[in-house]
């Protein structure tokens, strides 16, 4: 949980907001001004046009909004300080139960809320092994197609005819030589299997 503790105008006293315009959008950076002690567990909010950041408060940070049609442009800060926090299991959320959340209130110690997830797309990690193991199989299959017809080597050894004789019709001749590489290597197979 968070309390409010104040909503405050662009030109706060205690930050020093740096805006820079970009072509794709708008980055903004808010320091904490020097010597000015941040309280703790402080978070801050910004929100420019539909868009809204937060983050702990404290140490620069720069938030990134896309660009801005409206030629008044304004920013609104919220500062937030925590009240209360838990972290909860998504795979095991209680079914209609709600879930409380410890809080650091003089008049509640228990801020009870419903959590539900309402779509997932996290695929199961059964689905994710099958999928990388068939992309595993269709790269080991294209790299043995690849060996057993020497296509690698082929073209390897006519490109470095291209570069040596440098022909006006790079294109053609480079056809021509994969097709004699080609025909080279057959040739040289078939002595190899007829020999005793």
């Amino acid at each position: 949980g968070f309390k409010t503790f104040a909503t405050l105008p662009i030109f706060a006293s205690f930050r020093h907001v740096f805006c820079q315009a970009l072509m794709a959008g708008m980055e903004i950076r808010i320091d904490s001004v020097e010597g000015q002690a941040t309280p703790k567990d402080t978070f801050v909010s910004m929100r420019v046009g539909d868009y809204q950041k937060q983050s702990r408060f404290g140490s620069a940070k720069t938030y990134r909004f896309p660009q801005m049609e409206d030629e008044h442009r304004f920013a609104r800060i919220e500062v937030f300080h925590r009240i209360g926090h838990l972290t909860v299991n998504l795979d095991n959320l209680p079914a209609n139960e709600p879930v409380e959340v410890p809080v650091d209130l003089p008049e509640l110690k228990l801020l009870p809320m419903k959590l539900a997830i309402l779509s997932d797309t996290v695929e199961p990690k059964t689905d994710q092994k099958a999928k990388q193991q068939k992309a595993k199989n269709k790269v080991d299959a294209a790299q043995k197609y690849l060996a057993e017809h020497h296509v690698e080597e082929v073209i390897a050894d006519a490109i470095r005819e291209v570069i040596h004789e440098k022909p006006s019709d790079p294109h053609a001749f480079l056809s021509a030589q994969i097709l004699k590489l080609q025909r080279n290597k057959q040739r040289c197979k078939r002595r190899c299997l007829s020999c005793p």
